[in-house]
Order: C-alpha cells, then structure tokens, then sequence
C-alpha cells in the first residue's frame, strides 16, 4: 500500500512539475526527469522543432541520457528522427511506442536506431506532440535502456495521462503570455510618451509611474515623491493637488473650476509643470467608481525632439522647413529659429511661407492649433531632424 501511495505522490509532482515547466522553462530539466522517474526510464527529452527551416529550435534533455545526447540529436540526428516524423504526420493525439510502431522500414529509419539509438544505451521510446503541428511544434519522448522490457500497457497509459496534462499546460503558458502581452504593450506605449502619467489614489499614493514621469520625480524639482505619495516643492500646491484626487475619489469628477488642471512651480526657475487630474474609472459591483486618478504632467520646459520629423513626415516637409515649425509650435521667434540654426531671416521667412502652404495654415497661430491637435508624441518613434 505504500508503494502505491509514493507512486500517486511522485504522479502528482511530476504533473506539478510540468506545469511548472511550461510557465517557466528554466525548470523543464526537472519536469523531464520527473517524467522519466515516474515511467521507470532513463532519461528523457523534450524538442521543439521548426517546421519551416527543418531543424530543432530547442532540445532540453533530463535523467541519465548520454552528454552528446542533446548535441549529437540537434546537429545531425534530429532532421532523419522517424519517431519525430511519424508523430508529425500521425493524429495529434496520437502517442508513438517502439515496439508497436516500426520506423525501421527504411535504411535510414534503421540508421537512426542502430548508429544513434542504439549507441545512447536506448531500447526503447515513447513519444508524443505536446502541441498542434503548425510552423513550430513541440514534441516529448521517453526512453528507456536497452536490456529493459518494454514499456507496458499500464505504462503507455500513463504516459497519455502525463502527456495530456502537458499539452494543457502548454495551453495555459501561451494563454499567460498573451495576456502578458496585452499589459507590456500599452505599458510600452506609456514609456515611450513625453507626457508624464501617473495613477494615484486619494491619498496622493503612487500606484504607477510611465517612464517620463519616473524621470520627472527623480529631478525633485517641484515634483517628487515623500513615502511614496506625490508631492509638490509648495505646500500650497500639494493641497490642491490632493484637493483634486480626493473630489475623484468621493464624486468621480473634479466640480471646481480649476481642480483638475493646475501649474506646479519648479524651485529650479525653469518654466512650471502643468498638471492634468482626471477620474480613472474601474467596473466595481456592476458599476463605475473612481477609486484612483490619472494624472498627466507636462513639462513646458522640454524641447520635443520628435515633433520636427512628425511634421516632416505628416505634410511633406524638408528639413529646414520642419524645424522652423517645430520652432514656432513651441513658441520661438523667427529671430530665435534663424540664430539656432545660422540662417539669414529672409530664408526663414521663406521657409515659414512653405510651411503654412503645405500645412494649410494662413498664418502662424493656425500652425499651432493644427500641431496642438496633433496626436500625441511617442519618444522613439522617428528620428530627430538635424
């Protein structure tokens, strides 16, 4: 009775183990070696085989298998495997057993037993596809020494078990990655935005931070964080800002006139930081609740490097031409924009001309409202215009 019960524990772990080792594959060594403990083998190996180039992408050995095993299967033995090859020509659920299933019909099927086979110390093998046959497929095998008998029917049995639960647990990693997927990319997108976003709940606490407003607070310089919650230079300013976050909290919106946009000074002179708090409704109970806010900082002191190629990019601008829109976007005088780039005032003025025929502007503030309505700016998008 109790080998039978360590027989149930060790089936249980190595089940564990295989789900283990499909969310991370760093542990599939010990999943395999489970497997083979589990069926009485001496090693086996789990391979992923790209179907379009025809060649082993992966090929993970555990147990007693020869050191070669892995390299020798990869470089040379992989490509003529008939085991490999009639599963992927077989039913999906189809599970290979050497000794029913001859694969020596060929000279090169024999080669591979007797040359490879044969000289790893193996006898005999089960196999199966732990995934569909598609461009890349994943398949394990089982082996066991020569001089050992067959596996059993009980054995085969279990090694379906085994096999199913592998499948599912390949499932259930691409099913993780996809939705781990579905979250890095709008993070991503977050990181790569000159605008600074954050989520903060009532209190001012910080619960994310993109890359730009990471780098804002890390300047403490009228903004930063004090055990974690956020902070302005200015008491006053504090209060207001979490004046804003606690109207969201209660109401879900923001009732002053100015509560969800505010300036924030900078003790460094430079210009202000305008900061934008809006509600960040969640679905709770069936409906919806403000519990945190969004809260977007702009630095009206950075120079966006991106938005001269944008342009250029958007309304067939030359080099030249881009930058002096870029120029007057933010605010320079034409006297600034020919000084920076050391062109006379008449080739500016010129420049100007071309800008505001190709953008569709008839005069220069038109240029600004067309670029403020711009969606916005991603920090690595194209390259800056020099």
């Amino acid at each position: 009775m109790a080998r039978v019960d360590n027989q149930e524990i060790l089936r249980d772990d190595t089940i564990a183990s295989l789900y283990d080792a499909a969310i991370e594959p760093a542990t599939r060594r010990r999943g395999l070696s489970m497997l083979a403990q589990t069926l009485d083998a001496a090693g086996a190996f789990y391979l992923v085989w790209d179907k379009e180039n025809n060649a082993v992408t992966d090929c993970v050995v555990a147990g007693t298998l020869g050191a070669d095993f892995a390299t020798l299967y990869r470089t040379r033995w992989g490509v003529v495997d008939p085991r490999r090859r009639f599963l992927e020509a077989a039913h999906a659920e189809s599970i290979f057993v050497s000794h029913y299933d001859r694969t020596d019909a060929i000279d090169e099927d024999g080669s591979f037993e007797r040359a490879f086979l044969a000289e790893q110390g193996i006898g005999h093998s089960l196999g199966a596809n732990v995934t569909g046959i598609g461009r890349d497929y994943r398949q394990i095998f089982v082996e066991r020494a020569a001089g050992r008998p067959p596996f059993s029917a009980a054995e085969v049995i279990e090694f379906r078990r085994l096999v199913h639960h592998m499948a599912n647990a390949e499932r259930l990693a691409r099913a993780i990655d996809e939705r781990a997927l579905d979250w890095e990319l709008p993070q991503r997108i977050l990181d790569d935005m000159s605008v600074g976003t954050l989520v903060a709940d009532q209190t001012g606490r910080l619960r994310f931070a993109n890359a730009a407003a990471e780098e804002i607070l890390a300047e403490n310089d009228g903004l930063s964080l004090r055990d974690n919650r956020i902070q302005a230079a200015r008491s006053f300013e504090t209060n207001s800002l979490l004046a804003a976050l606690r109207d969201i909290a209660v109401t879900g919106r923001t009732d002053k006139p100015d509560g969800g946009a505010l300036l924030i000074a900078r003790p460094s002179g430079k210009l202000p930081y305008a900061v934008v708090v809006t509600p960040l409704t969640t679905a709770v109970a069936g409906e919806g609740k403000a519990t945190r806010a969004l809260v977007f900082v702009s630095d009206l002191a950075h120079r966006n490097n991106e938005l001269a190629p944008r342009l250029s990019q958007l309304f067939g601008l030359s080099k030249a031409e881009a930058r002096v829109a870029a120029g007057i976007a933010a605010g320079r005088r034409l006297t600034e924009i020919a000084e920076e780039f050391d062109v006379r005032m008449p080739t500016v003025r010129t420049q100007l001309r071309a800008v505001l025929k190709k953008v569709g502007a008839s005069r220069q503030a038109d240029l600004v409202r067309i670029v403020l309505a711009l969606p916005p700016m991603l920090t690595s998008s194209v390259e800056p215009v020099r």
